[in-house]
């Protein structure tokens, strides 16, 4: 049985400046979309929302923050989370993984 798809989509802004000293930017901080693939229910970080976004809001804003520092190898200003899209499979196997 397929699970369909799911990801996460986020509004990230980011400080960028260029390694040349000689060269500048304007501006410096960028905003734009950052999306995460959706475990599947059941699998290793299926429970993602709930432990990053309770209530639909980011739940430890510095720790989603370094993670997708870590992530995208670049500064991050603020990570904030919009939506989550899925097909209506992925949505139907979430409520059949919690309710067993």
């Amino acid at each position: 049985m397929s699970t369909g798809d799911a990801e996460y989509v986020f509004s990230v802004r980011l400080d960028i400046s260029p390694a040349d000293p000689e060269l500048r930017l304007e501006p410096t901080t960028v905003e734009t979309t950052l999306f995460r693939t959706a475990a599947d229910p059941g699998e290793t970080g299926w429970l993602f929302f709930r432990d990053n976004l309770w209530r639909g809001e980011v739940s430890d804003p510095d720790h989603l923050r370094e993670s997708a520092e870590d992530a995208l190898g670049l500064e991050v200003r603020s990570v904030e989370f919009r939506e989550l899209r899925a097909e209506a499979a992925y949505v139907d196997s979430q409520i059949h993984v919690t309710d067993a």
